[in-house]
């Protein structure tokens, strides 16, 4: 059982699983508003750089739409390969909470 099949407020690694399922990046800032924390604190709960969470990106500056943290500058291989391929970027809670109860439903109705 999948951690998606919870309820309530979503954990980071069902952020991680619903984005990676749709191959969509989020911001920093939507994430964390979304888990209940700054954007600056969405890096603490990623714990480490990897594939899976590099699909929480930076809004702004010279790493927009990319992961900002220094691993991931320093190790092309710790960012996922599809990162990119969707040109879309979810920027506001309101659109990923969507995201994350679209997928749950499905998820639910259709294991």
């Amino acid at each position: 059982m999948t951690a998606l099949l919870r309820s309530g407020t979503p954990t980071v690694d069902e952020i991680l699983e619903c984005l990676n399922h749709y191959r969509i990046r989020a911001t920093y800032e939507a994430t964390g508003t979304v888990l209940g924390c700054g954007p600056r604190n969405v890096g603490q709960l990623l714990k480490e750089a990897r594939p899976l969470s590099s699909w929480i990106v930076a809004k702004s500056g010279p790493r927009k739409g990319l992961p900002s943290e220094d691993p991931y500058h320093d190790n092309p291989l710790l960012i996922h390969p599809d990162l990119e391929l969707n040109p879309h970027v979810i920027d506001t809670s309101q659109e990923l909470l969507a995201l994350i109860t679209a997928y749950r439903i499905r998820y639910l109705t259709h294991g």
